[in-house]
């Protein structure tokens, strides 16, 4: 079982470090771009979830690790997804 929260600590670990990455893209200054705004807002919401959501199946998979891990591999299922429908 502590293989689980490793994993779920993995998980939260990327999900800050494209946290970083979407920070980094503003400063030192973003540029005026309309498009780039929404697209940023877009970005922004979807990292803030998935940090918030990662977080707690990790808390989750201490007590109940099966279904943290489910929770965290449906996660990643949806994030494929829903990068798949966005190129079409």
């Amino acid at each position: 079982m502590p293989a689980i929260v490793f994993y779920g600590m993995a998980s939260v670990i990327n999900s800050f470090a494209w946290f970083l990455f979407i920070r980094s893209i503003t400063k030192p200054k973003r540029l005026n771009d309309a498009s780039s705004a929404e697209e940023y807002e877009i970005l922004t919401k979807g990292d803030h979830f998935a940090l918030l959501i990662y977080t707690s199946t990790t808390v989750l998979a201490i007590w109940l690790p099966y279904v943290g891990l489910l929770i965290n591999v449906a996660l990643w299922i949806l994030w494929t997804y829903i990068s798949l429908i966005e190129k079409e």
